[in-house]
């Protein structure tokens, strides 16, 4: 669900919520060059759309290689938004940058940590059982699984990546929660 709830923003982001750089009566107040800035960016949020799209809600987190080309996608696109002067047009990637830093914890630090722990052969029951193959669970069941062993998923964390990435992956749960599929 958070995948197609990101999804809607970025496309929202990148074909809807951007001024119309074509439009003689601009009522945002952005420069021509902001307003080009528009079309020249729609790729890259599309790119980024694209490969998130590969991952459905509810069904667990992107691996780690996924992860990276979307991260690489942020980095471009936000590359050429940050660009912009116009606040109109900064105001409406807000929610953008909020998932490319999110995409970032889970890409970077959590990314890592996840792969340690997936491999790992002394990992507790439910590591085991949160990296297991959950396609044939309801979003209901693999929700509640994930409630009842988050404390534990968390130990783990912390035990095999250190407090640092605990505490990202406490700030990041809502995200967490939802690809798991708790709406």
């Amino acid at each position: 669900m958070l995948i197609k709830l990101l999804i809607i923003i970025v496309f929202a982001s990148a074909s809807l919520g951007f001024p119309n750089p074509n439009n003689d009566n601009n009522p945002f107040g952005c420069s021509t060059e902001d307003l080009q800035l528009t079309s020249t960016c729609r790729p890259k949020l599309t790119k980024l759309t694209d490969e998130m799209k590969k991952f459905p809600a509810g069904k667990g987190l992107p691996d780690s290689a996924s992860l990276k080309v979307m991260l690489n996608h942020c980095e471009d696109a936000m590359k050429c938004i940050d660009k912009a002067q116009c606040s109109a047009i900064r105001d409406r990637t807000k929610n953008f940058k909020t998932m490319c830093e999110t995409i970032k914890f889970l890409g970077e630090s959590y990314g890592q940590c996840s792969k340690t722990l997936k491999e790992s052969t002394s990992k507790s029951e439910c590591s085991t059982w949160f990296y297991s193959d959950k396609s044939h669970m309801s979003n209901k069941e693999n929700c509640d699984g994930f409630k009842q062993r988050k404390d534990c998923i968390q130990k783990d964390v912390r035990k095999t990546c250190g407090a640092e990435v605990e505490q990202n992956f406490n700030q990041n749960l809502g995200f967490i929660m939802k690809q798991v599929g708790c709406v």
